[in-house]
């Protein structure tokens, strides 16, 4: 920037407002001539004080003919810069003449004025009544009570805010993006007011006009307020990516997974690790794609942490192809009396294909409850499950201590109660 201009923060944010050209006019008395703006400050070179004129045209200077600009010029006009489809024009000499200076361009003027502003309020209208059924669609998905009824209280609750920071960025930009088009709505409904009459804007007014003086104070609101949406929306994602700590690795890249949980298959299952191992690794030169990962994820309002690992794949030793299942999972949720609610709500889900009423998740932690002394709660039970060559038997073993949950999936040799034990000492592992 030049030494000899100097950078001010918008007072008067709307171009095409007529006000626009009264403030740019008292910045001229305070010796600050206007050179061109973006999108919340205006640059202004130094002067000495003056009296000058600022008037619009809602027209790019590129766009207007030859003739036109001549005309403009003659009149004693100089454009000074276009913005956001409008050009700004001034002059010092207090007897040049209006830029509509007979009355039919005024009144066109004014029509077009109502009629731009009338669609603009129309689809604001529209935008925001969009917008409002959008977010109690989907961000409000926890009071859609065939939701609730579908997966349970609290996994309705995790699926909205999962996780936490991203959701509240998200109700932020809802909250921010309404209020934007509200703003917008209303200062077109200002607009029609301000050229409600035929009489042309008094610009030459004093700079302690009340309406003046309250629309600059409103600017200074608006722009604060798009201050604390930016804050509100983007401290959160900050903290959000730094906190993020997760991992997610497929095929070959989920072999170096290296987190704490949950039990691995080359932990549980030696003798198929050992034999789905060789097939991940050479799944890339092959071409295949193995159905194989591992992660760790940051959870939402329920749970805290997530670790999964998850196999699916088929061997063939000769003797025809054998599938290897196994899925893993290692829950830490946020408070330890929802535990318990949490888990039944998923086992009456993979039982029922759905939760079901209240007390419907206390149903289905007695139903595959078994004994086990070391934990607060066990469960077990098999069913039949879809796989990509048909259907197998397949095992679900659930544990719970404390506030941590463990999950495991398995379809092979070994019972998983027989390994039971080597699950409940990965409760120690914290």
């Amino acid at each position: 920037m030049a030494k000899n201009t100097v950078r001010k923060r918008v007072e008067v944010n709307d171009i095409r407002d007529p006000y626009y050209c009264v403030w740019l006019q008292e910045m001229a008395e305070k010796g600050f001539l206007y050179k061109h703006r973006d999108l919340f400050t205006c640059v202004f070179e130094k002067a000495s004080p003056q009296k000058r004129r600022y008037r619009v045209i809602e027209r790019k200077w590129r766009k207007m003919g030859e003739e036109e600009k001549a005309l403009y010029h003659e009149a004693g006009w100089t454009a000074v810069a276009s913005y956001n489809g409008v050009t700004v024009f001034t002059t010092a000499d207090p007897d040049a003449p209006e830029l509509f200076s007979d009355e039919d361009s005024h009144l066109r003027m004014l029509r077009n004025k109502k009629t731009e502003s009338a669609i603009v309020i129309v689809l604001g209208i529209l935008l925001i009544l969009s917008r409002i059924r959008q977010t109690v669609g989907t961000g409000f998905r926890i009071y859609d009570k065939e939701f609730i009824y579908q997966v349970g209280r609290l996994n309705a609750l995790e699926y909205a805010f999962n996780p936490v920071w991203i959701t509240f960025s998200g109700v932020v930009l809802d909250i921010a993006i309404l209020t934007m088009w509200i703003m917008l709505v209303i200062n077109e409904i200002r607009f029609l007011k301000l050229y409600s009459g035929k009489e042309a804007f008094e610009y030459d007014i004093p700079y302690t006009d009340i309406r003046y003086v309250k629309l600059k104070e409103r600017v200074r609101s608006n722009q604060l307020l798009i201050k604390v949406f930016l804050l509100l929306f983007l401290a959160p994602m900050l903290i959000g990516i730094i906190r993020l700590g997760g991992s997610f690795n497929e095929g070959e890249k989920a072999l170096t997974y290296n987190e704490s949980h949950p039990v691995m298959m080359r932990e549980f299952d030696s003798a198929n690790w050992d034999k789905a191992k060789p097939l991940i690794q050479q799944s890339r030169d092959r071409g295949e794609e193995i159905d194989y990962y591992a992660e760790k994820r940051r959870g939402g309002l329920i749970l805290k942490e997530t670790y999964e690992e998850q196999l699916n794949t088929y061997t063939d030793d000769g003797n025809g192809k054998e599938l290897i299942s196994y899925w893993s999972k290692y829950i830490v949720v946020r408070d330890e009396y929802k535990a318990e609610e949490y888990l039944g709500e998923n086992i009456a889900f993979h039982m029922n294909d759905a939760v079901g009423g209240d007390e419907k998740w206390k149903e289905a932690l007695e139903k595959v409850r078994i004994e086990c002394e070391d934990v607060d709660y066990a469960g077990y039970y098999t069913n039949l499950e879809s796989f990509e060559n048909g259907m197998a038997q397949n095992q679900i073993l659930y544990l719970k201590k404390g506030a941590d949950i463990q999950e495991i999936q398995y379809v092979g040799p070994i019972d998983l109660r027989d390994k039971i034990d080597l699950f409940v000492k990965e409760f120690e592992e914290d």
